[in-house]
């Protein structure tokens, strides 16, 4: 039997994700077209190169807080966490090419194991700071999380499309 109210809160959930906040705020706020600046991505690295530590800093703050949304109060469970990522990285707004998920993937840990999810959040600020590679620290951050969290079917998928996100950062630290 199909249960109505959780695909509706699949669907929501998708849709809270694919809200691209990054565009929108770059939009109004440094009148640029966060898609045409740097990589094109719309996350909080390309985020950073487009309008610096405060900018990225909100950009990251409202993908944080879509993970956080929607685990905590619209299907607080490991498929809230794929629906969100998944909006956030193929966003329908954005004919489906968005963000690499690891804020709103941040965001959702908090609303899990807020102690935990802080701690991991901190320790990705940090390792961003001291290798100014965010790739790593994104790589570093999805595997620990893998040690504090119950990895079901959901989280494993919601893991692996993040990291397949990255595949041009993997191939260019391999090369």
């Amino acid at each position: 039997m199909v249960d109505n109210q959780l695909i509706l809160n699949f669907a929501i959930s998708y849709l809270i994700g694919s809200i691209p906040f990054s565009v929108l705020i770059a939009k109004y706020v440094l009148k640029k077209d966060l898609r045409k600046i740097g990589s094109g991505n719309i996350g909080v690295s390309n985020a950073y190169r487009a309008g610096g530590f405060w900018f990225s800093l909100a950009v990251a703050l409202v993908d944080i807080g879509k993970g956080f949304v929607v685990v905590k109060y619209i299907l607080p469970n490991s498929l809230g966490v794929f629906a969100v990522c998944v909006g956030q990285m193929h966003p329908v707004l954005l004919s489906f090419h968005g963000g690499k998920g690891v804020a709103c993937y941040i965001g959702t840990l908090i609303a899990v194991k807020p102690l935990i999810g802080s701690f991991l959040a901190l320790g990705w600020l940090a390792m961003t700071k001291l290798t100014k590679t965010p790739f790593i620290s994104s790589m570093t951050l999805l595997v620990a999380s893998t040690f504090f969290i119950d990895l079901d079917n959901y989280l494993f998928a919601t893991i692996a499309l993040i990291i397949t996100r990255h595949h041009k950062n993997i191939l260019d630290f391999l090369n």
